[in-house]
């Protein structure tokens, strides 16, 4: 929670729509509100429960003695003239819908279980790769990345994934974006996302949930990849 208007919207449409009879309850690990804010979330009777309190910064000054380059902007340059096969892998669980916990939990495991007995991992020892979840599916390729780092002999496992925010990135040393690609979504091409920190990967796996993924974001985020030197990328669509 940082200034806790885009929850105040929320509750003012859902009052708008359903009656001012509906209680509230906001829950958050961690809670940068102004006391203020708090304040009007209380008298609302709105319930706020957090973790951690943190002090609001604003780390406008800190970020202008950054240089944000222009040529670490980048768009993909592959055409989608050639794809990858997407191996598809059942068992999925939306949990846009609702799921429990622990059934999600073992759904998730059920499937990377399924895919170590059918694919050849043995491979990936002393190689470097990334494992790169899509939006807001990302709890699945983390399971596969710390899977692939425990049981593979892997030199290194990275895990990110693709994202609806726009960050600028910098070549600067202690900077954390060093390169950014803007791509159209694989859930849908009219919407924009970002990969960052690209790098040369011996193997890529990427994992997504998308029921029909866009042809156009699927081309965007392999010639990502393509041209930030990734060799044998593998696309893995989790699906009912």
């Amino acid at each position: 929670m940082t200034t806790g208007n885009t929850i105040s919207n929320i509750v003012r449409l859902l009052r708008e729509e359903y009656g001012t009879h509906l209680k509230f309850g906001i829950a958050s690990l961690l809670n940068a509100m102004p006391e203020a804010s708090l304040g009007q979330f209380e008298r609302d009777g709105i319930i706020c429960t957090y973790l951690v309190k943190v002090t609001p910064t604003d780390y406008t000054p800190l970020l202008e003695h950054y240089t944000y380059e222009e040529r670490l902007r980048k768009k993909p340059s592959s055409d989608g003239s050639t794809l990858p096969a997407v191996r598809t892998i059942s068992g999925y669980i939306n949990t846009r819908i609702g799921t429990s916990t622990r059934h999600y939990q073992e759904s998730c495991l059920q499937m990377i279980r399924g895919l170590l007995r059918h694919a050849d991992f043995s491979t990936l020892a002393g190689r470097r790769v990334l494992v790169l979840g899509t939006e807001e599916f990302v709890y699945p390729p983390l399971l596969l990345a710390d899977c692939l780092e425990r049981e593979c002999g892997c030199a290194e496992v990275t895990f990110h994934a693709t994202t609806r925010s726009p960050i600028l990135p910098s070549a600067e040393p202690d900077y954390p974006f060093f390169n950014r690609y803007r791509l159209r979504s694989m859930y849908d091409e009219a919407r924009t996302t970002y990969v960052y920190n690209l790098k040369p990967y011996d193997q890529v796996f990427v994992l997504h949930d998308a029921p029909q993924a866009s042809v156009a974001g699927l081309s965007d985020l392999y010639g990502a990849l393509q041209d930030a030197g990734c060799r044998d990328i593998q696309i893995l669509q989790w699906r009912n």
